[in-house]
């Protein structure tokens, strides 16, 4: 198995539209957000070129990946991420930390050979 995917990232100290325009637009950055678990919800900002070359693994939304914000590094699986239709830039991203109670990341499944389907317990 490869090496898990790091994504260095820092604590977004502006919000709102103006700033995450002027983030994309004059910084090439990407805004984001970290949430999920018993913590709370952490504001991100990437570096859009950082972000480009973490994406052409394979295996970059399927696999858990490592962020670190500061000094401190996190387990997460991207739940969404957001283009621009018309360049392709990414404009926004979504990371789940997968864990605690009630945050399941994915819902396993059980398929029999008539068609029926039994959600398995995990």
């Amino acid at each position: 198995m490869a090496d898990s995917i790091v994504i260095n990232a820092e604590r977004r100290e502006q919000m709102g539209k103006a700033a995450s325009r002027r983030l994309r637009k004059k910084e090439d950055k990407v805004p984001g957000i970290l949430y999920g678990g018993s913590d709370d919800p952490i504001p991100l900002v990437l570096d859009h070129k950082d972000l480009l070359k973490a994406m052409q693994d394979e295996s970059f939304f399927s696999q858990i990946l490592n962020v670190s914000v500061g000094k401190t590094s996190q387990q997460v699986v991207v739940r969404d991420l957001q283009r621009n239709p018309a360049s392709e830039k990414v404009t926004h991203i979504d990371f789940l930390r997968p864990g605690g109670q009630g945050n399941q990341c994915c819902n396993p499944i059980a398929v029999l050979k008539r068609g029926r389907v039994q959600r398995s317990e995990g």
